[in-house]
């Protein structure tokens, strides 16, 4: 069976941003390289996501706006791709009023990508539990690691 999975890290311009390249391409080019030669995974922009026509759409923190994560959650619905979306740090509680002010504006697709993914990711139990109350679904742990194939 061949299965085609969409997904959208967030950027820094052009590039993957750190937990872009930490917690989903390492994660996903390790399963493609252990997958079926028929996993089709691209990394893609949030508007080439419902050409792309995915079985499944992965996405990060605030790679996608409010208006984008509707569009995804009503392809998925009308489809049946399954939704898969990726938090790694507490956007809700930052600390520093810098931050809260650049994620102040975002906080909205965060809420609603949580509220419309089949699947969450969390990176620690302590931020499964404070997005819990958002999310459809209890929160999955999935920790930050090194990958030991980089230290051979």
């Amino acid at each position: 069976m061949s299965v085609r999975i969409a997904v959208v890290p967030e950027r820094l311009g052009s590039v993957l941003s750190p937990c872009g390249s930490i917690r989903l391409a390492a994660f996903l080019d390790a399963m493609r390289n252990d997958a079926a030669a028929n996993w089709e995974i691209r990394y893609l922009i949030p508007e080439e996501v419902l050409a792309f026509g995915p079985d499944v759409v992965v996405w990060q923190r605030v790679a996608m706006d409010e208006r984008q994560v509707m569009a995804v959650a009503e392809f998925a619905e009308r489809t049946g791709a399954l939704t898969v979306y990726d938090l790694d740090d507490n956007l809700f509680d930052l600390d520093d009023e810098a931050e809260r002010i650049a994620y102040a504006d975002k906080l909205k697709a965060v809420e609603g990508s949580l509220r419309v993914a089949d699947q969450v990711w969390c990176s620690t139990l302590e931020l499964a539990d404070r997005v819990s109350g958002f999310s459809r679904c209890r929160p999955r742990v999935m920790v930050n690691a090194l990958d030991p194939g980089l230290w051979g």
